[in-house]
C-alpha cells in the first residue's frame, strides 16, 4: 500500500517534467541508502526522457517507499549533457557507495 508520504514525493518529482520540446532529460538520482532497491540504484546518474521517468513511476511499486528525485539535465541535439560534470559526478557518487556493499550493490 502506498502511503500519503509517498505520494506526496512521487508528485513532487513528476511536477518537476516539463513540456516535451525542451532540450533537456531527466537524470535519476537514487538515495543510494541501504534500503535503496537495485532497480532504482541501477539508474543513479541515467539520463531519461520525461516519457521514461512518467513510465518509471506509473509503477507503484517503483513510488512505494520511494526516495529518488530527479533533476533537469541541459542536453544538446544528440541527447548527451552539455555540461558532462553532472553526470559523471554522479555516477562517481554511485561507484562510492556501491563500495559500502549494500544489498543493491550485490
Amino acid at each position: 500500500m502506498t502511503d500519503d508520504l509517498d505520494i506526496r514525493r512521487h508528485h513532487s518529482r513528476m511536477s518537476k517534467l516539463r513540456a516535451e520540446g525542451l532540450r533537456v532529460k531527466y537524470m535519476h538520482l537514487s538515495a543510494l541508502s541501504p534500503t535503496t532497491r537495485k532497480s532504482h540504484a541501477d539508474r543513479h546518474g541515467q539520463l531519461f526522457t520525461a516519457a521514461e521517468v512518467r513510465e518509471f513511476w506509473s509503477d507503484p511499486e517503483n513510488i512505494k517507499g520511494c526516495k529518488c528525485s530527479i533533476t533537469e539535465v541541459m542536453v544538446d541535439e544528440l541527447g548527451k549533457p552539455i555540461v558532462p560534470s553532472i553526470q559523471k559526478r554522479a555516477l562517481k557518487a554511485y561507484e562510492t557507495m556501491k563500495k559500502r556493499g549494500y544489498e543493491w550493490s550485490k
